[in-house]
């Protein structure tokens, strides 16, 4: 449904606080709702601000974005998850 929306279209500022309005196709399992809960604490330090946008790949410094350097730190982040998190 907003898979290819951008950001302005996916919330708006309510009393000077912007306030995501995201659209699911479907309701949630509720093995979902921590993930969801995890999500929305991830982008709600994200405030967007009336400017231009740019991409900026931090993964690579030296050879910019690559699927590798986006799989290593993907691969980086669940171990490291993986070893804080309490089994």
């Amino acid at each position: 449904m907003q898979q290819q929306a951008v950001v302005q279209e996916v919330g708006r500022v309510i009393e000077g606080r912007w306030q995501w309005e995201l659209v699911w196709r479907r309701d949630r399992f509720q093995w979902e709702h921590d993930q969801y809960n995890e999500l929305m604490e991830i982008i709600a330090l994200f405030v967007p601000v009336d400017t231009a946008d740019r991409w900026l790949w931090l993964g690579d410094r030296t050879q910019g974005f690559t699927v590798k350097s986006a799989y290593l730190r993907m691969e980086n982040m669940v171990t490291n998850r993986r070893i804080l998190e309490p089994v």
